[in-house]
Order: structure tokens, then sequence, then C-alpha cells
């Protein structure tokens, strides 16, 4: 597969996976299931279909009785689970990070952040920089996580709040402190503290 063939197939794995969430219709879930199955040949795309959470959509469909469709689904949902089961947790938060949606899943932590902050010096701090272009996303769970996480790194890292800010991501969380979901205005400020602050353990036990 070429570089094009794989970005267009990861755009319409994403729209597929959107499809299955919100229609909820069986013809459309049929057709995006056996398309899901004829791409589970590929690393990159399963690890796209993790990221975007289509283990977690699997557990919410309505029993079926299209043989095929239940086949499909099965087929799909444990080559999903053992492709999830060789991962280490930093690849697990690489994989949901470089989809693109954000989910509220548990490498969203104080514990990972503090374990694994080194490893994003890794090319250039691609995922933090990923992180600050999701800044822009529509989609209000990644906006949330999205400042949870750069709050987290400007927290743990050495350098955390000078990349960060030099990333230009300390003047998108400013502009989001007043968006008019309370979680993610919430999670902008607490970022914005961590990113202004030294010593945040002596703040908040203070």
């Amino acid at each position: 597969m070429s570089d094009a063939e794989e970005k267009s197939s990861q755009g319409l794995i994403k729209n597929m996976v959107a499809s299955v969430k919100q229609v909820q219709r069986e013809k459309v879930i049929r057709i995006c299931f056996a398309a899901f199955r004829n791409m589970l040949n590929n690393e990159d795309l399963k690890a796209r279909m993790v990221g975007l959470g289509l283990l977690d959509v699997i557990k919410t469909l309505n029993q079926t009785d299209d043989k095929e469709l239940k086949e499909n689904i099965t087929k799909v949902g444990e080559s999903l689970k053992t492709f999830l089961g060789h991962l280490s947790t930093f690849e697990k938060y690489t994989t949901e990070v470089m989809s693109g949606q954000l989910q509220r899943s548990a490498v969203h932590n104080e514990d990972f952040w503090r374990k694994n902050n080194a490893m994003f010096e890794h090319a250039s701090y691609k995922h933090i920089r990923k992180l600050v272009e999701l800044l822009d996303s529509k989609d209000p769970l990644t906006l949330e996580m999205a400042c949870y996480d750069l709050g987290e790194f400007a927290r743990f890292h050495p350098d955390g709040r000078v990349i960060v800010t030099r990333m230009g991501g300390k003047g998108k969380v400013m502009k989001l402190m007043v968006h008019r979901t309370e979680a993610i205005a919430k999670q902008a400020l607490l970022c914005i503290q961590k990113l202004m602050v030294t010593n945040w353990e002596f703040l908040t036990k203070s």
C-alpha cells in the first residue's frame, strides 16, 4: 500500500468509526465492519482503529441475527484486542494521539506522565506537537484530554513548560479557558497553572 493509499484508508477509518457510533443502522454497520476486516492485515490501520476507540464502540453494539456481520464484528474485535495486548503503555498512548482523537483512557493520568515524560523527547517531541495541534480540534473530549496531557507534560518534564510554550501551546490553551464547555475550560485553566507554577505539588498541598 502506497503512502497516499494508507493516508486515504486512515481517513476512511475515522469516518467509518464515526458512522458506526452515530448512525447505529445495521446496513451501515455491516458495510463498515466488512471494510474493517479487510484492513486487519495492516498494522498501521489496526493502530488507527484502536486509537479511534473502535473496541469501545464494539462493546456498545446491539446483538444482530446477521451471521456475516456477527462474524466480522467478532473477528475485528479479537484482532484489535490481540494487537492492543502486544503494545506497551507508551505505544498505546502513541496510537491514540496519532489517531487525532483522544479518549478518556488509562494513559491519561499522573502516573503515566511521571514515568514516561522523558520518552516524549523522541522525534523532536512529535507527540507534544501533535497535542498542540489537537488544541484546534472540534471534538470536546479531545480538547479536554489535550489540555490535561500538556499540563502533565509541563509539570513533570524538566523543560516541559518551555517546550509547550515555544510550540504555541500556551496561547492556544489560554483561549480555551473561556470555552463554553465547562470541562474544557477547567482543564485549560489547570494546564495554564501548571505551565506557570514551578512547584505544582507545593501549590496543591498548601
